[in-house]
């Protein structure tokens, strides 16, 4: 992979700098899109449930997008080098799932640590409830012992 950039940068150094423009204006599509749809979001997120993780998968489904259009430009504009796109597009791809996974699991925690924070408060809720239920039927016992006497 290595070599190839390498031979692509010595014979044809004009093809190789507008390759990696066009890689980094996408990216910078890629980053106003996502900026745009943030501050647009405040109107957009009434229409999903979880507005957060919607926008997130909304910025990925963007960026996957745009990823596979830039990959199809640039191999059309240039099939003799379309070896070399084939494999910087599968690591730029597989640096998105990676981000995306990341943020999932990220997710994934934070919904697990929540939830057993729930959990740890419902059962010191139900333990203080059922302390509270058995002093009242003590205090029955102490009353209708007192009502007999």
């Amino acid at each position: 992979m290595l070599s190839t950039i390498k031979i692509v940068l010595k014979q044809y150094p004009l093809y190789f700098y507008m390759i990696l423009w066009l890689t980094l204006f996408a990216s910078g599509i890629i980053l106003l899109s996502i900026l745009i749809l943030g501050i647009k979001w405040k109107r957009l997120k009434l229409f999903f449930h979880d507005e957060n993780y919607t926008y997130f998968e909304i910025c990925f489904i963007t960026l996957y997008f745009l990823e596979q259009a830039v990959f199809i430009t640039l191999s059309y504009f240039y099939p003799d080098y379309s070896i070399f796109l084939t494999g910087f597009f599968a690591l730029i791809v597989i640096s998105t799932v990676a981000m995306q996974k990341v943020m999932l699991e990220s997710k994934s925690n934070k919904i697990a640590k929540l939830s057993n924070s729930y959990i740890e408060k419902f059962r010191k809720a139900r333990l203080k409830y059922q302390k509270r239920i058995s002093d009242m039927r003590d205090y029955i016992k102490v009353l209708e012992e007192n009502k007999n006497n």
